[in-house]
């Protein structure tokens, strides 16, 4: 049997930040384990086997961060998410009120993602080891919610690093000069 999955759970508002995107920093550990010892155990556990030979392929590459897309790939100018009624949303997981609404199809040529900043732009992000596996994220995260959901990519993003490294040199990555634990 076949089990994947796409993350874990980014925290886009106060009672995703109270609720299931709220982990203690013991349990963001037991993450960063539960994956490695997984994909150690299975290189392609959860599916994530392609994470780690697309990791790999960006070092060696040396690929910037100004190259990433977006996790979601919805900055990709060849991605649109469309309602029922025609308007352009940010992305498939928001609404089109308010902020998320961005043009409607009728105006086609009118149509640009230009309410996101490129997360090259992030200090955070810029300095983060396993930024070309989590992409950010989510690209309309700030403030305590980027915090948040950042420790939770950095932690199941880690443990895909690790096993990375592992795979690589038959050794566990036991620290990373970051203001993120492991």
């Amino acid at each position: 049997m076949f089990v994947g999955l796409e993350g874990v759970v980014n925290v886009y508002d106060a009672a995703t930040a109270i609720g299931t995107g709220r982990f203690e920093t013991a349990e963001l550990d037991s993450l960063t384990r539960s994956i490695f010892e997984a994909l150690v155990e299975d290189p392609n556990a959860f599916g994530l086997g392609e994470r780690i030979n697309e990791f790999y392929a960006a070092i060696q590459r040396r690929r910037p961060i100004e190259a990433l897309r977006q996790k979601c790939r919805m900055d990709s100018p060849d991605a649109i998410a469309v309602d029922l009624r025609g308007n352009v949303m940010t992305c498939q997981n928001t609404g089109a009120k308010g902020v998320h609404k961005i043009c409607h199809v009728a105006n086609f040529d009118a149509i640009a993602l230009d309410t996101a900043p490129h997360f090259a732009l992030r200090e955070e992000c810029v300095s983060c080891p396993v930024v070309q596996l989590c992409k950010r994220s989510c690209m309309f995260l700030a403030g305590e919610i980027f915090k948040q959901s950042c420790a939770t990519e950095f932690a199941f993003n880690m443990g895909i690093l690790m096993a990375a490294v592992w795979y690589l040199t038959g050794m566990v990555v036991v620290g990373v000069a970051t203001g993120h634990s492991v």
